[in-house]
């Protein structure tokens, strides 16, 4: 597709409308992935969850929580300079002591959650 220019805005670039495109259909992906772990959450909290529906939440909690603690870990790394000097280390800082380990706790919550959840035996 054509590239516009938007003017008026700090950055006066091109901006591809193909990437446009793709963003809009990950961050749709990424929020329909967040809607169906909830949804896993919700059934092992009520307490009668199928063998699928526990494994899964333990294979997502798992992984939310390895991710977690990766991305913590290369943002810590990045803090102290292992990768070069950090562009916006405020920005960084957030990131790395706030936002990413929370992915840690969710994905544990959720492991443990799914651990402790009964499978119907019917």
């Amino acid at each position: 597709m054509k590239a516009t220019r938007r003017s008026g805005t700090r950055r006066d670039d091109l901006i591809d409308d193909d990437y446009r495109v793709r963003s809009l259909l990950v961050g749709a992906v990424v929020v329909a992935a967040k809607v169906a772990l909830v949804a896993v959450a919700v059934v092992l909290a009520s307490g009668g969850a199928s063998l699928l529906v526990r494994w899964s939440g333990l294979v997502a909690g798992g992984l939310l929580a390895a991710y977690g603690v990766g991305l913590t870990v290369a943002g810590l790394l990045a803090l102290a300079g292992v990768f070069g000097a950090v562009t916006d280390p405020r920005a960084l800082a957030w990131h790395a002591l706030l936002w990413r380990p929370w992915f840690i706790v969710w994905g544990v919550a959720l492991w443990f959650t799914a651990r402790r959840t009964r499978t119907d035996r019917r």
